[in-house]
């Protein structure tokens, strides 16, 4: 659609829409899983529906529909396992954890420290 428009700044603007557009159903919703009105059958269904309305939503606000690497980085026990864990059953993304793989790759067992002559060998990065 964006070809026909000629409007080459069309794709930059759709993830937003979907966003928008995924975050007020998500809020209607949410609005109908509490009305006393309702049958708690049809409380429980809204609540359902909004939190995958908001689930969408986040999906589009954390990597639209482009591809993506999303990295966790920060200081030692700062909570960036946890970020990242949550982040990835939310959106439903792999992890890949640096000290995981770079342990595996090395043939050395998850929990156990690497020697210190394995250490100094590596190379380290310019």
């Amino acid at each position: 659609m964006a070809a026909e428009l000629q409007d080459d700044g069309m794709p930059h603007l759709m993830d937003f829409y979907r966003c928008y557009r995924a975050y007020v159903r998500g809020k209607v919703e949410s609005l109908q899983s509490i009305a006393r009105t309702m049958p708690e059958k049809e409380r429980q269904a809204a609540a359902e529906r909004a939190r995958r309305y908001f689930k969408l939503a986040l999906q589009y606000t954390a990597a639209g529909s482009q591809p993506l690497v999303l990295v966790v980085m920060g200081r030692i026990a700062s909570g960036k396992s946890t970020l990242a864990r949550t982040l990835a059953a939310e959106l439903g993304w792999p992890i890949y954890s640096s000290d995981r793989l770079r342990k595996q790759l090395a043939g050395v067992p998850l929990y156990e420290r690497t020697a210190p002559s394995y250490a100094a060998a590596s190379t380290p990065l310019p």
